[in-house]
Parts: C-alpha cells; structure tokens; sequence
C-alpha cells in the first residue's frame, strides 16, 4: 500500500500525499506507530467525472509535530462492496469506472504486500532458517522490553550534537581513604607527545591527610601525584610562575605539551618523562580521601586547559534524510585535543571538527528554531528544524559541519582564567562508568509528582514511570494498617498503628509496574502521590 513519512519540526502542521484515494476514511495517519489524533484530511478533488475522487491531498495538524514524531500516512483500502448496481437502474459510467478502479486498486495493494512479502522471505531463507529467525527474534524482543537495547535507528534518528560513547581507559577505586588507580588502567603521557600512552600493569595506591580538593597525576609507573586545583594551571612556558600558593603544584605547558612539578620547597620546577594528563579530582576531609569528585575518562582539564581523549564518540548534526529524519554523522576523536581559554569572553564549550582531528572553543551555545537576535560573538548556534550548526562571529552566520559537546565550562574571571567545572548539559550524554553518585542520584525521588486518589481498599495503580508510590493515611485505633504490595514482581511495605496516628508508606516501582494499596485505617488520607524519580521522564 502507498505510504509516505516525515519527522516533525515543531512548527509545520500540513503534510502532504501524492496517493489516489476514494474516501477520507481511506487514509491511515500514525505518530510514532501509534494512531494519531487531532488532524484533519484535506483532499484534493480529481474532478467531477473523474475515475477515483481524490488525487492526493494533505493532513493538517491542529498542533504541530514535534521533532521526536515520526508522522506515517497511508492508505488502506477495506475489501469490501461500496456499490450495490440494481437490476433495473441505469448504470452511471462514471460510478461504475470509480467502483472497478476501487477493486483495481485493492488489487494494487494487495500485490505489492505479496511482494514485499516474497522478497523478505527469500531473504530470510537464504540466510538462516525461520525456527532459527523467530528464535533471535523473540531473544531480542525480550532484551527490549528488558531495557537491555534500544533500537538503533530510532536514537540515531531523534538524537544530535551528544555524546554517545566514552571510553572506560581509567579505572579507580576509593577503599577506606586510599584511592587506587587499577591495573590495566590506560593513561596519556604529557612529555612533548600525547600520543605516548601508559598502561598500568598492577594496582597503584595512594593516600593524602591534608584537607583540600586535588589534581591527581602518575608521576612515575609505580606512584601518583596529588596537587591542590588552585596550584594547577597551565600555559606557554614562558608565562609559567615563579611561586604558587601551595609547596606542591603541576603546571602544563600548552606549547611544549609537558608536565612540570613543583618539590616541597615550592621554588623549584621539575619535568620527567613520565608525568601523564590528569587523571581525576579527589576531595580530602578529616584526615582522609573521602570522595573521587570527577575521573577523566573522555575529557579533563587543568588550570586553563581542557582536553579531549582518543576514543569519544559524538553525533554531529548534518541535516535531514529525504524522509525527514535527522542526518546525523559520527565523529570519533582520533588524537588529544587541547584548547586553552584564552580570554574573558565566555569560552563555555569545546566543539570537535567533523574529523575528529582537532577541537575549538566557543563563547556560548544557542539551540532553537530562529536564530537568537543578539548572538555573543564566537558562540555556536544549532537550528532544530535544520539539523544545522552555524558558528557566528560579530553577528554573522556560517554553516559548519562541528559538534558541541554537551558540557559548560566555567571558569574564572581573571588572568590566568582557571577552569573551576565541568557541567554536563542536561541532553542525552554516555556516563562515566565511575561516576556512581549521579547514577545513584537518579534513583532517589525528585520534587514532581502526582496526586493521587485514594480508591476503596484492594484498588490497583499502575506506575507512569519510575518512582515511589507514597501514602499518608490517619489510624483511628490501634491496629489499624495501609499495605502496599507490587503485583508485578511482588516487592511489599507496610506499617500497622498501635495507636490513633499518622501511618505513612512508600513503595518503589518501575515503569508499568502494578501495586495493590490495602488499608483499614478509618480516618483522614493525607497523601496518596506518585512521585517521580530523578531520572524519570
């Protein structure tokens, strides 16, 4: 049967159709493979006489598509009579050419579906066998619905200018306030070639007393070096410092690409061979390393400097496809990036070139469907209805095929403009395996939710999504209770009173899990809310 799709942009509500159709009932539109509503069909009338009504026409929207809607329109032609010719009535050639154009066309679709049918079963045959096929197939629906996959074609189609792969090449481990960097542990030497890597062959352990935040680096194949961030800085070597404001601190010269140390004395320069980039930022407390703040898997920073790791993998917006969908590019990094800020003027985010070879900086970076009206010179500017990137200077706009990564900068205000963070926007981003607070982050319940109806006792809810189930309900007399039990996977809380009071309980659930809320309190429902958690949509 004759189809045609589109993506939507958020602005245009009319698609068009070049398909012959009979009645508007005859047109299938789908949004994301779901039928869709609040549309109407305008179809364009082949004339009075003519063999079949409709050449075409158009669905319109009453609200415009998103940029995450797919819009399917179709035709499906019931098989079935639509004129019944009378034994004595004239023939009309007009209705009768419409009535058997009708079947003809039925026919059409019909031979196509063969078609498309024998070709994908040859293909299927010749291949492997269909016990074999149903198998993989029933395999990868279970790993679906599991959450296990997503579907390629569907994330490369709805997601641009994001991270998609980092790669875990630093492996550490925090023990009783002894951080441990892990063998196998890959690590990029700063001694005048980036390229140069260090693979630790056995576990490297470290402790520190002294309360502060910390750059750490391997300073040699067998010890770590741990610097204060406010005694880490970098630039050509001629502007290097003479004093800092601790004994021991690091500084990376940007044009001889090394590592320089400062002794105890805090007087005295030291470079070596060995000295690799930056490996994390710890925070010591109470005489002990009592968290690993920020590992740099992917991307790092010191002093003014950031940098970027062979391996990451970005979208890159390129446009559109011919059936609406994003034309996106991946872009793996291939060599050691390093930019520093140069100036005062922003410098927010790092960009990488569509090869992958080289990175710049740029002040502040836009993302809508019109341009912004008074742009910051040498910012980016990403057009979602174009899937374009423009970079603009002094208020003017030129395409460019780069990437931004979904992360600002800040840093401060002053010479030598020290980077203080590095923020990851809130887009879709690969995480860093050892960043276990913000995974865990997104588990805990967030400040939305729903308020719910408390139902007769035995009622069943269904969660929209991953959160809590929460109720607060008054006991009028002792023994009294509220029970609630997940009747998908059978996970149960409950409290009984053993006087008149407030009785609370919350429950856990994951996305279209069921739960069975039982109670004989008698008195007031204070709460009965579904709250969300962190990492919920």
């Amino acid at each position: 049967m004759p189809k045609i799709s589109y993506m939507g942009n958020d602005s245009t509500v009319e698609f068009t159709f070049n398909f012959p159709y009979f009645e508007n009932t005859d047109i299938l539109v789908t949004k994301n493979n779901e039928i869709a509503t609040g549309y109407s069909i305008i179809g364009n009338p082949a004339g009075l006489n003519a063999d079949i009504p409709y050449n075409g026409g158009k669905v319109v929207f009453d609200i415009a598509p998103t940029t995450l809607d797919n819009i399917t329109i179709k035709r499906k032609l019931p098989l079935t009579r639509t004129i019944d010719y009378q034994p004595t009535a004239k023939i009309n050639p007009t209705i009768l050419n419409q009535d058997m154009n009708y079947t003809l066309e039925v026919l059409k679709d019909f031979q196509e579906d063969i078609d498309n049918f024998q070709t994908n079963y040859e293909e299927i045959t010749n291949k492997t066998s269909t016990t074999t096929l149903l198998n993989q197939i029933d395999y990868i629906k279970q790993l679906v619905n599991h959450g296990e996959i997503m579907k390629k074609s569907i994330f490369f189609s709805y997601m641009n200018n994001c991270i998609t792969e980092i790669p875990q090449d630093i492996k550490l481990e925090l023990s009783s306030g002894t951080l441990i960097l892990k063998s196998g542990s890959k690590l990029h030497l700063a001694n005048g070639n980036l390229e140069d890597t260090n693979i630790t062959t056995s576990d490297i352990s470290a402790t520190q007393s002294n309360s502060g935040r910390y750059l750490v680096i391997q300073n040699t194949t067998s010890s770590l070096y741990m610097a204060k961030t406010r005694s880490c800085l970098s630039g050509t070597i001629a502007n290097r410092p003479n004093t800092l404001q601790d004994n021991a601190g690091l500084y990376f010269a940007t044009d001889e690409n090394k590592i320089y140390l400062t002794g105890d004395a805090g007087n005295t320069w030291y470079s070596g061979q060995n000295y690799t980039l930056p490996i994390c930022i710890i925070t010591v407390s109470n005489g002990a390393i009592s968290s690993i703040d920020q590992v740099f898997n992917g991307f790092g920073y010191i002093g003014s400097t950031v940098f970027a790791l062979p391996g990451v993998k970005i979208l890159e917006s390129n446009g559109r496809n011919s059936d609406g969908t994003l034309k996106n590019t991946n872009i793996t990094i291939q060599n050691v990036i390093i930019k520093t800020i140069p100036t005062n003027l922003g410098w927010h985010y790092l960009t990488i070139n569509s090869t992958g070879t080289n990175g710049d900086l740029a002040t502040e970076f836009y993302i809508g469907t019109e341009r912004p009206s008074n742009p910051t010179t040498f910012s980016r500017y990403y057009n979602i209805t174009e899937n374009k990137m423009y970079t603009v200077v002094s208020g003017v706009y030129t395409s460019v095929t780069t990437a931004v990564i979904p992360v600002r900068i800040e840093h401060s205000s002053s010479s030598p403009y020290t980077i203080t963070s590095w923020n990851n926007l809130t887009v879709f981003r690969a995480l860093d395996y050892n960043d276990k607070e913000y995974i865990a982050n997104c588990a805990m319940p967030s400040n939305k939710y729903i308020d719910l109806t408390l139902g007769a006792s035995g009622t069943t809810y269904t969660a929209p999504t991953d959160g809590y189930f929460t109720i607060t309900k008054t006991a009028s007399a002792a023994d009294e209770y509220i029970y609630i039990q997940n009747t998908s996977n059978g996970m149960n809380t409950g409290v009984m009173a053993t006087s008149a009071s407030n009785c609370c309980v919350y429950l856990p659930v994951s996305k279209g899990q069921s739960v069975s809320v039982n109670y004989t309190t008698s008195g007031t429902t204070g709460t009965f809310k579904f709250i969300y958690s962190n990492g919920a949509k």
